[in-house]
C-alpha cells in the first residue's frame, strides 16, 4: 500500500515532552462513557462531508484533541512521496477544513500512517526508508512545531514497523510488524513520555497466517479493531476482539460485518469515546482509486 483525560506536560531537558502524573480535564475531549457499554453495531461508513476530502488517495484518519483535529496521509509530495496533512474544525458539528502539509515531518521518503496522544503533543509516524520504521516527534504546545522527527530505537528489530496506535497519554502503543516474518500486532508500553518504550510483546491470540494491520483500541484497552485479510479474503476486512483486563490477552477475533466492504478496510481509529470509527473504506490499499475518509457511529447502551 501507498499507503479523556489530558495529561499535563513538561518538556524534559533531552528535547522529549515528559509526562506528569496529574491529570486536567479539556472540555473538548471526547470523554469514555463512565460505565461499561454494551456496544450497538456501527452504523454504514459515511464519507466525512467537506473540503476534508482531497482530489488523491487519503490514508488513516487519526482524531485528537476531541476530534477536532485529523491526521491523515497523501501523496501529495513534490516527488509524488506520501506527506502527513492536517485538517480542523471549530466544534464536532462542523466539518473539517481542507488538509494542510504539516512541512516539519516531510522528508524525501514516504512518511505515512500516523498516531497522536490526545493533546496532540506526541506524534508517532511511520517512515519508508530502507525498511519501514517508526518515528516520533514532539511539541510543547497543540498549536507548535513539532520536533525533527526521530527513529524510535528501543523498540526495532531490522523488519518492517508500521501503523502505529497511542493512548490518550502517550505511554502505551500498539503497531504492526513483519519481525516474525508474517505482519503481526504488537504492543509496547513506557512509563513516561521521557523513557523508552519496551520489548514490544506480540498480541498472539490475534495473529494469522496472513496480514494483520491498523490496531486501535478503547481507552480502557480492553477492545481491539484492526484490518486482516485472513479466512482466505482478498481484501482486508474489520476484525475485533476483547480482553477482561489490560495484562490479559485477547480473545478471539470475530469479523466487524457493518465495518467491511467488498473491498479494503483499512486504516481504523477509533475515537476516544469509542463512538466512532474513522477509516479508509472500501479502497484499494494499493492506491490510485481516490480512497475517501469515512466515518461509521455506534451508541452506548
Amino acid at each position: 500500500m501507498r499507503l479523556v483525560v489530558v495529561a499535563l506536560m513538561l518538556i524534559c531537558g533531552c528535547g522529549r515532552v515528559g509526562f506528569d502524573a496529574a491529570r486536567v480535564v479539556d472540555a473538548q475531549v471526547d470523554t469514555p462513557p463512565d460505565a461499561p457499554c454494551t456496544w450497538t453495531q456501527f452504523s454504514v461508513p459515511a464519507l466525512l462531508p467537506g473540503p476534508v476530502q482531497s482530489a488523491s488517495d487519503d490514508w488513516f484518519p487519526t482524531p485528537t484533541r476531541g476530534e477536532l483535529e485529523l491526521y491523515f496521509y497523501g501523496y501529495i509530495g513534490a516527488l509524488g512521496d506520501a506527506e502527513i496533512v492536517r485538517s480542523t474544525r471549530p466544534d464536532t458539528a462542523a466539518p473539517f477544513s481542507a488538509a494542510s502539509r504539516v512541512t516539519e515531518l516531510e522528508s524525501s521518503d514516504d512518511d505515512t500512517s500516523v498516531a497522536l496522544s490526545e493533546d496532540s503533543l506526541v506524534l508517532v509516524m511511520t517512515r519508508v526508508t530502507a525498511t519501514t520504521q517508526l518515528y516520533e516527534a514532539t511539541r510543547s504546545s497543540p498549536t507548535g512545531t513539532f520536533s525533527t522527527p526521530i527513529a524510535i530505537a528501543s523498540i526495532m528489530a531490522g523488519a518492517d514497523d508500521l501503523s502505529p496506535w497511542l493512548t490518550s497519554d502517550g505511554l502505551r502503543m500498539l503497531f504492526a510488524s513483519r519481525r516474525s516474518g508474517l505482519l503481526d500486532l504488537y504492543e509496547t508500553t513506557r512509563t513516561t513520555r521521557a523513557t523508552p518504550w519496551s520489548a514490544p510483546t506480540l498480541l498472539a491470540p490475534l495473529a494469522s497466517p496472513v496480514h494483520d494491520d491498523n490496531p486501535t483500541l478503547t481507552e480502557d484497552g480492553l477492545e481491539i479493531f484492526f484490518s486482516s485479510d485472513r479466512a482466505g479474503s482478498q481484501a482486508y476486512d474489520v476484525y475485533r476482539a476483547t480482553r477482561d483486563a489490560i495484562d490479559q490477552p485477547f480473545g478471539p477475533p470475530t469479523k466487524v460485518v457493518e465495518l467491511s466492504s467488498a473491498r479494503d478496510d483499512i486504516g481504523t481509529r477509533l475515537s476516544r469515546d469509542g463512538r466512532r470509527m474513522y477509516l479508509a473504506y472500501d479502497a484499494v490499499r494499493t492506491g490510485g482509486q481516490n480512497a475517501g475518509i469515512y466515518v461509521a457511529t455506534r451508541d452506548c447502551q
